[in-house]
């Protein structure tokens, strides 16, 4: 055993393969003492491991010793390759292929350089590193500075900070992020919401003219707006939600607008979303 392969049977195969595959690739080498081209591919497959330098981690399985393991995951003939990402298997090839072919193979499932430099920013963040994560954006998107991980990763840190102006020309044009669209839409929907705050009255004299009936459905909506720039998330659906109530299409719909956006900040998962989306469907219909 070392730090890249390891020799695995059926009682360390969830914790070795599925729980290790949500932390890096893993390859599992079904293999046999008796097979010939396993005495090929296994010493080929070792090699690489320790060249990648822990990229991926090789699980060896001898399917003598492990038959219900090996059946288990569709092993009809060895040697047999599979490779897991996520707990789940993506990728697999049989017999004892060239080398050309199997690094092709690796890397095709490896993370790029990119993907790691945006992996290496988010851990820096929950060290509360937030230099050394920006160090690693930059460096992500002076290789490839229209990847939208790393666009949005970047945006995220600016908005924390409070860079509005720069964040906001990073997610430009940016329809989201095809590994984390919702994570993208919330991002561009807090962007809009603090770029509006900035021009409106204060939340005092819009609860003022809301006593005062004076433009009140507009009132209602800015102030649906100041509450969430505060995370007081249910103040301002309630807020919206009144507007509606009086009139669906004024300022062309802005308060049904103004739910979904904030629809998309919470999450389609949270409580306060499902809560008002019934009570924004009972009011249009």
């Amino acid at each position: 055993m070392t730090t890249y392969s390891a020799d695995v049977n059926e009682a360390e195969f969830p914790t070795e393969v599925i729980e290790e595959s949500k932390k890096r690739l893993v390859v599992v080498d079904f293999w046999a003492p008796w097979c010939g081209p396993c005495r090929v591919l296994k010493p080929l497959l070792e090699k690489l491991s320790e060249e990648y330098q822990g990229r991926f981690f090789l699980a060896k399985v001898n399917s003598d010793v492990n038959q219900r393991l090996a059946m288990n995951h569709g092993v009809r003939g060895i040697p047999s390759v599979k490779a897991f990402r996520d707990g789940v298997l993506v990728d697999e090839f049989s017999g004892a292929l060239p080398e050309g072919y199997i690094r092709s193979f690796l890397e095709r499932l490896l993370p790029s350089e990119v993907q790691l430099l945006v992996a290496a920013a988010k851990q820096a963040l929950t060290q509360n590193d937030e230099q050394q994560a920006l160090a690693k954006l930059n460096e992500a998107l002076a290789i490839e500075p229209e990847n939208s991980a790393a666009r949005v990763e970047k945006a995220a840190l600016l908005f924390e900070r409070g860079e509005l102006a720069e964040a906001v020309q990073l997610v430009a044009g940016l329809q989201g992020d095809i590994l984390d669209f919702e994570r993208t839409q919330r991002l561009l929907a807090q962007l809009a919401l603090a770029q509006k705050i900035s021009q409106l009255r204060t939340p005092e004299v819009l609860q003022q003219a809301i006593a005062r009936g004076e433009g009140a459905l507009q009132a209602r909506i800015d102030l649906a707006a100041h509450y969430a720039s505060r995370e007081r998330y249910e103040d301002a659906l309630t807020e919206l939600l009144e507007s509606l109530k009086v009139d669906r299409h004024f300022a062309d719909g802005a308060a049904r607008r103004e739910m979904l956006a904030l629809f998309d900040i919470l999450g389609a998962d949270d409580p306060l979303v499902q809560q008002f989306r019934r009570k924004m469907a009972a009011v249009l219909h």
